[in-house]
């Protein structure tokens, strides 16, 4: 099940051709990803969201892309947006199709990086109340009405440290794209980090159980692949 769900975003993110590229005379395509990579880091902005309540609080801390501000820094690199040509065979088109097919490799590489995350032996008492794949889960795990031990709340929280900095980078990449296809799958990306983020902290500061936390991670789940397809219309 992890396989297909990897597969999904893979063909929901680059199944389809750009609407636009960037395109730069006399450049190649390693220029372009000196370029992009550069402009994405100078276009990183932190953001914390926080919690408080009467017994708690808790702040989350992440990073988005100001696309704004990466595409001001691509174009004072001298590059510039232009309409996909599906009919033209020049080097541009080319160096675009083979920058797709990167970006391909490289979200499938962090999607297998997320997954090792999950599959470390450190984490292995997590496994067991909750999978790494959402079709992994047993009926027990779903009505779960234990609430996070000590030991669980220190690797859960170590865990998502790990991975969103993974999912950070997923969006990123989605997000290099360039096309507003690209822009609204790196939102939808970056919003269902932000959500899991909540469901995590909610968990570690037992206001919901496991059995909550699972049945949350299923109906995330559904809504990311439903936004993808809806995304692609």
């Amino acid at each position: 099940m992890k396989k297909l769900a990897v597969l999904f975003l893979l063909l929901a993110v680059f199944g389809c051709a750009p609407s636009s590229q960037w395109v730069k005379p006399g450049s190649n395509e390693t220029d372009f990803n000196r370029d992009k990579y550069t402009c994405l880091r100078e276009a990183q902005q932190t953001y914390t969201v926080a919690s408080v309540d009467v017994v708690s609080g808790s702040a989350e801390q992440g990073s988005r892309t100001n696309i704004e501000l990466f595409q001001t820094c691509m174009l004072a690199k001298g590059w510039r947006q232009e309409a996909a040509n599906r009919n033209s065979e020049s080097s541009a088109n080319s160096a675009s199709r083979q920058n797709r097919k990167q970006l391909e490799i490289d979200f499938k590489n962090l999607s297998d990086e997320l997954s090792r995350v999950c599959l470390k032996p450190d984490f292995e008492i997590l496994r067991r109340k909750s999978p790494c794949s959402v079709g992994d889960f047993t009926q027990a795990q779903l009505s779960d009405k234990e609430n996070v031990s000590d030991a669980e709340r220190v690797l859960l929280l170590k865990q998502m440290e790990e991975s969103q900095k993974i999912r950070s980078q997923m969006a990123m990449t989605v997000r290099s794209g360039g096309s507003n296809y690209d822009r609204k799958l790196a939102d939808i990306l970056e919003n269902a980090a932000r959500d899991y983020g909540y469901d995590i902290l909610a968990l570690s500061e037992r206001k919901i159980t496991w059995g909550s936390f699972n049945n949350l991670r299923k109906q995330r789940n559904a809504a990311l692949q439903a936004a993808v397809k809806a995304a692609r219309n």
